[in-house]
């Protein structure tokens, strides 16, 4: 197995917690501008086809003892089979949001934008330093 290059894979991992940040930013500012969850079906989408790779961005080696500065604690890596089930709660719930969209029922998709949210805030909580 190849070595992983903190210095890429770490900015990499940062660029895509962003983007789903700016995406979950987006339909929320939506919905409270009263936009209907159908018109979020491609930011619903890419939520979820990011959520689905979240756990193969936090390779070993990746973590704060690289000196690369980065929010994610060391947990990450020593509580792995927890991370794993967070990150799976986050696919599962982006996966429901994504498909409240293309169902266009507007009470269903709020209701998975605060799934999504509790899944992001779950992980965040624990894996997440404070910035």
């Amino acid at each position: 197995m190849a070595a992983v290059d903190a210095k890429q894979a770490i900015p990499q991992r940062q660029a895509h917690m962003k983007e789903m940040g700016r995406l979950s930013k987006a339909i929320n500012d939506g919905l409270r501008a009263g936009s209907q969850g159908a018109t979020f079906k491609g930011e619903a989408n890419r939520l979820a086809a990011l959520a689905a790779g979240l756990p193969k961005w936090f390779p070993a080696g990746t973590g704060p003892e690289t000196g690369v500065k980065t929010a994610a604690k060391p947990d990450i890596w020593a509580k792995r089979a927890d991370f794993s089930t967070k990150a799976s709660a986050l696919a599962v719930a982006t996966r429901g949001l994504a498909g409240a969209a293309r169902g266009g029922d507007q009470s269903a998709f709020e209701q998975q934008v605060r799934q999504v949210g509790e899944a992001c805030k779950a992980c965040h909580t624990v894996y997440k330093t404070k910035s």
